[in-house]
């Protein structure tokens, strides 16, 4: 295949508030992707020429007759379609109910060694749903100071803020007046030793990105991708070794059509770049 003949695909996103799940003015995280063909790039590099706009923004294309035109043109040059595009939505305080959910009771579900089994019936799915729906009135007041301590908890850990979010989980529980919730609270890591074990050294990326992991490799997004997939199953993430036999494949496929110089770079780099990457950062 000719380095002209490779697809381009692109990635924006609306709704990024980085580590702040808590915004109510953005509840609402998007990603949107789309590949396309020379020619629809050649049409897109021209309009992009046309408006002397260093990058397309509908908000501002929106606001004229012309810009309108030109946002019609390019949807029709790009020919979106299910196998070309794609978008992922994320509502923001439904995904902090299934972090809720997937740090605070996933470790018990290990140590009692049904991990797979609770991953392979849904119960993650309908825990997380029960967290979101119920949550609110259950513990009213309550649950947002919950919220707030537990991703103050995850964005960087310390004894201070660990003993604040086990004081709002043991508060939540003594105010709880649905049966379904307490039983969920109930479940939640609630032990200062279980907490500093879970937290103290991982660092947790909050934004909905897809690179929202933390550094040892462990992803809530990862896993509920996989299991909505259909593909959550035991060693369903990959490991060290494996992923630097498939950079390895990558990259040997992409030099022997490519020659940029960064090519010439050890597949070590590569490696290292993607950790640095899972890490650090963020669509923008």
């Amino acid at each position: 295949m000719s380095v002209a003949a490779i697809p381009q695909a692109f990635m924006d996103e609306a709704g990024n508030t980085g580590e702040n799940p808590l915004d109510e003015a953005q509840p609402v995280y998007a990603l949107s992707g789309v590949r396309v063909d020379a020619q629809a790039h050649a049409a897109i590099t021209a309009a992009l020429a046309r408006t002397q706009m260093p990058e397309l923004k509908f908000h501002r294309l929106r606001n004229s007759s012309a810009g309108r035109r030109l946002i019609l043109e390019l949807l029709d040059e790009v020919e979106l379609r299910p196998d070309t595009a794609a978008v992922m939505v994320v509502h923001k305080p439904w995904m902090l109910a299934a972090k809720l959910v997937d740090e605070l009771i996933e470790p018990r579900m290990l140590a009692k060694g049904v991990q797979m089994l609770w991953y392979k019936t849904g119960s993650h799915r309908r825990m997380a749903q029960a967290v979101f729906a119920l949550a609110p009135d259950a513990i009213g007041d309550v649950y947002p100071d919950l919220q707030a301590t537990f991703v103050a908890l995850l964005r960087d850990y310390s004894e201070a803020r660990a003993d604040a979010f086990l004081k709002a989980l043991r508060r939540a529980k003594i105010v709880c007046v649905n049966k379904e919730m307490h039983t969920l609270l109930s479940v939640m890591i609630d032990t200062p030793a279980e907490v500093r074990d879970e937290f103290a050294t991982r660092q947790h990326a909050l934004d909905p990105s897809p690179t929202s992991k933390a550094p040892d490799g462990r992803t809530g997004f990862a896993r509920g991708y996989l299991d909505a997939r259909g593909r959550m199953g035991a060693n369903a993430i990959i490991q060290p070794r494996p992923r630097a036999a498939l950079i390895e494949q990558a990259l040997r496929e992409v030099r022997a059509v490519r020659s940029e110089p960064v090519l010439s770079r050890g597949d070590g780099f590569f490696g290292l770049e993607l950790a640095w990457m899972a890490s650090n950062w963020r669509v923008r």
